[in-house]
């Protein structure tokens, strides 16, 4: 639950690329949060291939993305140790005399 709300926090940024055409097959878009410029081919996005965006930005969505994978592995296992020892405590007592 926390993970989607981090990762829509994520996708609810304000729109940081523009773009702009420099020749026929190619648009130049500008990270106005990091001032980097990169290149694509119209042809990428004709195919529906989706548009690229900072790969700075890109990277910290995916650092991001990764944290909250980690911590909800973390929150798992913890739950399944804990379910692991409740098992283990209800048997013990089953046996108990």
């Amino acid at each position: 639950m926390r993970a989607q709300r981090n990762l829509l926090r994520l996708y609810r940024r304000p729109v940081q690329v523009s773009r702009e055409r420099v020749m026929s097959d190619i648009n130049v878009m500008r990270c106005t949060i990091h001032d980097l410029r990169s290149e694509q081919p119209n042809s990428w996005y004709d195919k529906g291939l989706g548009e690229a965006g900072c790969l700075v930005c890109m990277a910290e969505r995916l650092k991001a993305t990764r944290d909250d994978l980690d911590k909800a592995i973390a929150h798992r296992k913890v739950l399944l140790q804990a379910i692991d020892l409740k098992l283990t405590l209800q048997t013990v007592e089953a046996d108990w005399p």
